[in-house]
């Protein structure tokens, strides 16, 4: 018997103009922590309740992070990672686990605190290995940022990479704008902290150092697109390449500027490894 074709309803074929969009809540989440960790993340260390922020900032991610990481299929190049990264969030945790007196009680620099439990005849108790558990905790509380982030790149498609990627690059930018308006005031109205080096390029962090160490993480990105760009050869991809072969030498003119000698230092292996990561992009 002949097969009739399938009859679509009329109102299924009637198309609306609007683009469809579709709301990535892991590339949302991740680009909020980053915002916040530029913005906020570079505090002193009187300015606590702004870097819980930051770390308040990670939870969405992370949860987000956890749950598309166990729902898709984690490649064979990805588990070390992975173990090391739980190794890296599990040292302070262990550090937080009590020991019997007669363990740390033998350990090197306890003996104080031996000597005042025995002064006021206390029998010593169960104690954690680190001598200050609430440092530890912060510690601890510090790594939520990186490792959701981290976890949510892990799980993020390419062109979601990729937009991450050029907004990390876009807030290098503006932070190089703000250091040079810095320098240019001699006074102290753009900075955002209060404790920080005035008179020195700080951009959004209270710290010369961190902002070099912003700039040193910019290269091996700026290196992976120039690398791209390369490997497809393509008309259109030029004008990218170019612009990232600008800012890879305002970043290393910018590092001059700051006068970070750490920075100064290791810009030496960042642009060794960023010639590694153009090449293998590359092809």
């Amino acid at each position: 018997l002949p097969i009739s074709p399938v009859r679509r309803p009329r109102h299924a074929m009637i198309k609306f103009g609007f683009p469809r969009f579709t709301w990535d809540g892991v590339f949302v989440a991740a680009c909020i922590l980053l915002v916040a960790a530029i913005v906020l993340g570079g505090a002193s260390r009187q300015h606590e309740l702004r870097l819980a922020v930051v770390e308040l900032a990670a939870l969405p991610l992370l949860v987000l992070g956890v749950v598309a990481l166990v729902n898709q299929r984690i490649p064979a190049v990805s588990r070390f990672a992975l173990l090391l990264l739980v190794a890296v969030a599990a040292l302070p945790l262990v550090q937080l686990l009590p020991l019997p007196p007669t363990a740390w009680t033998s350990l090197p620099g306890r003996e104080e605190m031996v000597l005042a439990l025995n002064l006021i005849n206390a029998p010593p108790t169960w104690s954690p290995l680190t001598l200050a558990p609430d440092k530890t905790w912060r510690s601890f509380l510090a790594l939520i940022p990186p490792v959701a982030m981290f976890l949510g790149v892990m799980t993020l498609k390419a062109d979601s990479r990729h937009r991450l990627v050029y907004a990390l690059l876009a807030a290098v930018v503006v932070s190089v704008l703000l250091g040079t308006l810095q320098l240019a005031s001699g006074g102290t109205q753009l900075y955002p902290w209060r404790t920080t080096d005035a008179g020195s390029v700080v951009g959004f962090f209270a710290n010369r150092n961190h902002l070099a160490t912003l700039r040193l993480m910019a290269m091996p990105f700026t290196g992976a697109i120039i690398g791209r760009a390369l490997r497809r050869n393509a008309e259109k991809d030029r004008l990218e390449m170019w612009l990232a072969v600008a800012l890879l030498a305002l970043l290393v003119v910018a590092l001059g500027v700051i006068r970070s000698r750490a920075g100064i230092v290791l810009a030496v292996p960042a642009l060794l490894g960023s010639l590694g990561v153009t090449w293998a992009a590359s092809g």
